[in-house]
């Protein structure tokens, strides 16, 4: 519909006709008063304010040009629009789909930075679970970690130390699994690596975080049996011990379960040189005469045979141990030997008894 505001008179109201029709929609208003022709006009009317007479349009003109307008604006400028959009569309589906992308690596990059502020390409394997827990999503492996990053058996140098590269390699196989593009990926990456990396450092892996937990596993495993073995042979051999200490043992029979070594010389200095002791109630000692206590007759030589307090016999030895007590043994599950010394027992075996030994 042509009026005083939309007609063709001047450019601006040209424009503004032009830009209504753009969607295709009501064009045909515009294009009807310009299929007039007689006798439904008048082409000898004067138009005040301009030299143009008469008030019918031109058919054919009016047909041509809205046909091409609406051709070039609709179907070629519209859809261009679309197509265009469109395709931002399908490139930001991709990357959203994609799990890793270029930001990745530089957050990557930049976290690396603060872990090896020398740019040496090397971190200790001690700061590989906190700089995995430093990292943003994807790549980021929250704590705790140390399994997850065991399994990931990734190389280590001498110094306990891990290649920059290899983290990264190992990380982005993580979020990507083992698909056909982790090995061109991997290659790119190599390749991008060392053109960034002028120092190319070199470096020769000598065991993995894998292997290195199997070392401590088989370690523990080890020293676990050697303790057992250990307090086994602790036990016969105090057992053996205390009952040479107190008169039980049968000489004939039973020999000691060891003679030399640094175990045997540390249960020997708990329990004394091995000098039989008797106990209350035990029947005579040799000659015919009673291992007396404190207050019986006197021993043979006249001699009272006395408790702790007498003076010692020949040798500097003390008479008798009657009155004190055997050692005791007391074994924990942490595999800890403890013992008290005998209170008359000299002062070396004081100071050189190990009241707590770790077995």
């Amino acid at each position: 519909m042509i009026d005083d505001m939309f007609n063709f008179e001047t450019f601006g109201n040209s424009m503004i006709c032009l830009f209504m029709i753009t969607t295709s929609a009501g064009w045909d208003g515009l294009l009807n008063p310009i299929m007039n022709t007689p006798p439904d006009c008048d082409p000898d009317i004067e138009n005040p304010g301009t030299t143009v007479s008469g008030n019918c349009g031109s058919p054919a003109l009016g047909i041509v040009f809205f046909t091409t307008y609406i051709i070039m604006s609709f179907l070629v400028v519209v859809n261009m629009y679309i197509a265009i959009i469109l395709e931002n569309f399908n490139v930001a589906t991709e990357e959203s789909s994609d799990p890793l992308c270029e930001d990745d690596f530089e957050m990557f990059y930049e976290t690396w930075e603060k872990f090896d502020p020398d740019a040496s390409q090397f971190i200790q394997y001690s700061k590989l679970s906190d700089f995995c827990d430093t990292l943003k999503d994807p790549l980021r492996i929250s704590k705790p970690n140390t399994i997850k990053l065991i399994q990931m058996d990734l190389p280590l140098v001498p110094g306990d130390r891990i290649h920059c590269l290899d983290i990264l390699l190992a990380l982005t196989a993580q979020v990507l699994g083992d698909s056909g593009e982790m090995d061109a990926l991997k290659a790119s990456m190599e390749e991008k690596f060392m053109a960034n990396n002028p120092s190319k450092v070199s470096y020769e892996p000598i065991s993995s975080t894998l292997r290195r937990k199997q070392e401590d596993v088989a370690a523990t495993v080890i020293q676990r049996a050697y303790r057992k073995h250990l307090l086994q042979r602790t036990v016969k051999l105090a057992s053996y011990k205390y009952r040479e200490k107190t008169g039980r043992r049968d000489e004939d029979v039973e020999l000691p379960p060891e003679t030399e070594g640094l175990l045997c010389k540390r249960i020997s200095q708990l329990y004394g040189n091995g000098v039989k002791t008797e106990e209350p109630g035990d029947p005579p000692g040799p000659g015919g005469d009673p291992a007396s206590l404190a207050g019986d007759p006197p021993g043979p030589g006249g001699d009272p045979a006395s408790l702790a307090g007498d003076p010692p016999g020949p040798g500097g030895d003390p008479a008798s141990l009657a009155g004190d007590p055997p050692a005791r043994v007391e074994l924990q599950s942490e595999f800890l030997l403890h013992t008290a010394p005998p209170q008359n027992a000299s002062d070396f075996l004081r100071d050189e008894n190990l009241r707590e030994s770790t077995v």
